[in-house]
């Protein structure tokens, strides 16, 4: 290994928090469920909570520690809290029910959350004097004449796989005597004595098991680093050709989207939270793909082409979200928009409840929401003038409200003018056209503006109310006593189960 990864490895293990040993705390036998389990669990958690300052552990947010100052940066304050941390390993000598005793649902979940904090609070404090003492002595055995010469061993194979210096077999076998000879033995047998000491948690032994796993690991026989090493410039031109055609695009995906890549990424992705990074994100949509007419479509490019297209601003909460799903939800992109919105709902660095999640999960749920599944009928398209603020249009001179019957609101035409306070027969009929046309759309896209659009954005609009005036007259115009002309109301919103895309 280089100096420059001896110091990256040094820094990785004095700069970044690690862990907390709390492994000696194991959790009681199981036991049966009855309403004193219940009760006690309910409790014990409720004692979390408050000691971590949270109503829903599942929503506790570590910090984005960096150093042992500041453990608290973009996260709960209360996370790594002397507190908190005991709060969180005293739940695990919770008695918790069998799995196969109750109704485990809520219970299981708890338990799982619970698990993850534990995990997480390892990066709370300081690594075990052990963890350190054996990563000390790697670091020295890596200055030796051996660990020297793996170094170089390792940087000439990557050489020869990224430049094609030798032929695939030559090179083949370069890795093979780097993984199975004397270098690969002297990591392998670290790298357990870490782990055996408990300091798989710990950010520095994660980062060099990573660099081992990464070099050595291998699919269907195949060292997978020789690939990843020689479409370096490809999986670049891939990140970065961005005015290239959606075609050049996946074409590149479609070479390196192979089973070696996607191990790669895999192992990456398992580390990404310990090692606070956050570049994998990017590789892993490279290659997000869907079955459309029978054939493989990678995502990531023509999505973002519609994404570009759709508005001259950036980020899709700012485009008008009709405009949005018109665009990405085509039939020739299939699922592609909802693929690339769970996978960043996903990472690591998405905080549970921020805005950020709130939108993601929005875009999934209601973009490309379909009614009619007979004869498909997109919500995007039928509520597009209400999210525009048709119903809300004023007269030259006047101002429309909600609940206007005097003339000022121009839309529907015929509902603009009342008698005797009573809504005209015209508009009866005209709203129950409304109502069929858009259906339960009216509602979920208005669920969806209220998601994604914060009203008390710096542009102090609440798009909710473009919805206002339409609900208004549905409560007027139509149901019982219109005379059939409007029997039924503005539907429920609509189902997100029974959708057919």
């Amino acid at each position: 290994m280089t100096m420059s990864l001896h110091r990256r490895f040094v820094d990785i293990a004095w700069i970044v928090v690690s862990m907390l040993l709390i492994s000696s705390l194991a959790p009681t036998a199981a036991v049966r469920c009855s309403d004193t389990v219940v009760e006690s669990i309910n409790a014990a958690v409720s004692r979390t909570q408050a000691a971590c300052g949270t109503q829903d552990l599942s929503k506790l947010v570590p910090g984005d520690v960096e150093d042992y100052g500041d453990r608290t940066s973009n996260g709960d304050a209360m996370f790594c809290a002397d507190a908190c941390v005991e709060a969180v390993a005293a739940l695990n000598n919770q008695a918790w029910p069998a799995r196969d005793d109750c109704d485990l649902d809520d219970f299981g979940k708890t338990r799982n959350t619970h698990r993850a904090l534990m995990h997480r609070q390892y990066e709370c404090g300081p690594p075990a004097a052990a963890c350190e003492e054996l990563y000390t002595d790697y670091l020295f055995w890596m200055q030796t004449a051996v660990g020297q010469q793996c170094t170089a061993d390792l940087q000439t194979a990557r050489t020869a796989a990224a430049g094609g210096v030798d032929t695939a077999e030559s090179v083949a076998a370069q890795y093979s005597s780097l993984c199975t000879g004397a270098c690969g033995a002297n990591m392998s047998a670290y790298l357990a004595a870490l782990s055996n000491a408990a300091c798989r948690s710990w950010p520095a032994y994660i980062a060099q098991k990573e660099l081992y796993d990464l070099v050595c690991s291998a699919v269907d026989g195949a060292f997978c680093d020789l690939e990843i090493q020689h479409n370096t410039r490809k999986i670049s031109d891939a990140l970065n050709a961005t005015n290239a055609r959606v075609s050049q695009h996946e074409g590149i995906a479609g070479q390196i989207c192979t089973p070696c890549f996607g191990e790669y990424i895999r192992m990456l992705t398992v580390n990404d939270r310990a090692l606070r990074r956050t570049t994998t994100r990017d590789l892993a949509e490279l290659c997000i793909a869907e079955q459309v007419d029978g054939a493989r479509k990678f995502c990531l490019y023509e999505f973002q082409g519609r994404m570009a297209n759709v508005s001259d601003r950036t980020a899709p909460d700012t485009a008008p979200l009709a405009s949005v799903a018109s665009s990405v939800c085509a039939v020739s992109l299939g699922r592609c928009a909802e693929r690339v919105w769970a996978h960043r709902l996903s990472h690591w660095t998405v905080a549970p409840g921020s805005a950020v999640a709130r939108n993601l999960t929005a875009f999934i749920k209601y973009s490309c929401l379909e009614i009619e599944p007979s004869n498909p009928k997109t919500c995007y398209s039928t509520a597009s003038q209400l999210e525009a603020g048709r119903y809300t249009e004023s007269g030259i001179g006047q101002t429309c409200t909600p609940t206007s019957i005097d003339g000022p609101c121009v839309n529907p035409a015929l509902c603009r003018t009342w008698s005797d306070n009573s809504c005209p027969f015209q508009c009866s009929r005209r709203m129950n056209f409304h109502i069929t046309l858009i259906s339960c759309c009216i509602r979920s896209w208005r669920d969806f503006m209220e998601d994604v659009y914060n009203p008390n954005a710096t542009n102090g609009i609440n798009h909710s109310t473009y919805f206002d005036r339409f609900e208004f007259l549905s409560a007027q115009c139509c149901g019982d006593g219109t005379n059939g002309l409007c029997q039924n109301k503005i539907p429920s919103s609509c189902s997100l189960t029974a959708r057919c895309r």
